[in-house]
């Protein structure tokens, strides 16, 4: 996984606007919470 800083996909209260990086780091925090739901 790589991640980076990419100023076009947050506004200036930091949310994210980007619609790709805001699935992206929806799926990571879906996949986590789903590894933490099973090995919990």
């Amino acid at each position: 996984m790589n991640l980076q800083w990419k100023p076009a996909a947050y506004d200036e209260s930091g949310d994210v606007i980007d619609a790709g990086t805001r699935a992206f780091l929806q799926g990571y925090i879906d996949q986590f919470a789903a590894f933490i739901a099973k090995n919990a």
